[in-house]
């Protein structure tokens, strides 16, 4: 929209603060829904690019090659997919947001049916967002733009000057603040918990002062990080999923844990059997790949921001 990146940051950071320090955790969520909603764009630019679905559809089941999976921007790329669907702050999130929500047992199979369409639903817009810069980008050196005409540039012969700005501004303003939103309210979630204040998005800040001190310190903190350019955004977003893989094992190990542990959760739903064992073996093989690609594009990511420092 032509503003410089400190000041969209602290418009963004505003809106974030004022959002949760004036609502309650009803209002958030369908902020945080309607959002989401905006990426919905990508399923009709994925169409009115014409791709060819029949590679599209090849592409799905075979393989990459064995000569592309040993290069060092493939594990980058896969590490860096993973650290975005597997993250720390979207388990915290969840687990908080149920914990608010004062879900019962009787809610569980509803919110396992939440989580299935909301995992399906984030797959698909992801796989529109590649399908649409795959057909509009080929043959554009994307790395020699610069950030904003890397996705502007592709989209103006399909949807013109006004529709790509509104196209983008839609899609980068509702996963940017949707993610912040999420990542910021899992951590003061986290550290309203661990210091006993409960149900903070139903108190005041009074009642509730690290909750909402936390929120709008990591909310302000990230805008000046990213507002002040002093890394490249694109290189600190392959440096937060790198991160994010390396965690994954801890992370998803102790939900697993407390998952099969006796006394946390009632008997009848915890994991237990022969569905316990195929669990932690899926966990663990995402956990080995994880840490495997993240560890192999660290020298990558280091030599990227070391200039940057």
């Amino acid at each position: 929209m032509g503003l410089s990146p400190m000041h969209s940051c602290m418009m963004a950071a505003a809106l974030l603060v004022f959002l949760v320090m004036g609502g309650d955790y009803k209002s958030v969520e369908r902020v945080g829904l309607c959002l989401g909603a905006c990426l919905s764009i990508f399923f009709v630019t994925a169409f009115l690019c014409k791709p060819p679905w029949g590679e599209v559809a090849l592409a799905v089941v075979k393989p990459p090659s064995l000569h592309a999976m040993k290069s060092s921007e493939f594990r980058e790329v896969v590490s860096a997919n993973i650290g975005t669907v597997v993250t720390p702050w979207m388990l915290f999130y969840q687990m908080s947001a149920i914990v608010e929500k004062r879900l019962t047992p009787k809610d569980l199979p509803l919110a396992k049916l939440d989580t299935a369409v909301g995992a399906f639903t984030t797959q698909i817009i992801m796989s529109s967002v590649l399908v649409t810069f795959a057909v509009a980008a080929r043959n554009v050196d994307l790395e020699a733009l610069p950030l904003r005409e890397v996705f502007l540039l592709p989209l103006r012969p399909l949807l013109g000057e006004q529709g790509t700005v509104l196209c983008m501004a839609l899609g980068l303003l509702g996963a940017s603040l949707l993610a912040s939103l999420v990542a910021s309210l899992g951590v003061a979630w986290n550290i309203a918990d661990y210091l006993g204040e409960e149900s903070p998005l139903k108190r005041g800040i009074r009642d509730a002062p690290w909750f909402y001190v936390g929120y709008a310190g990591v909310v302000l903190v990230g805008a000046l990080v990213v507002g002040s350019q002093k890394i490249n955004v694109v290189t600190l977003n392959l440096a937060i999923q790198v991160l994010n893989g390396i965690c994954m094992p801890g992370i998803v190990g102790v939900t697993f844990v407390l998952a099969t542990k006796n006394g946390v959760v009632p008997p009848e739903h915890q994991l237990r059997g022969l569905y316990a064992w195929f669990i932690g073996a899926i966990l663990s093989l995402c956990s080995v790949l994880a840490v495997w690609m993240s560890m192999q594009a660290v020298p990558e990511v280091w030599n990227q921001i070391r200039p940057q420092l």
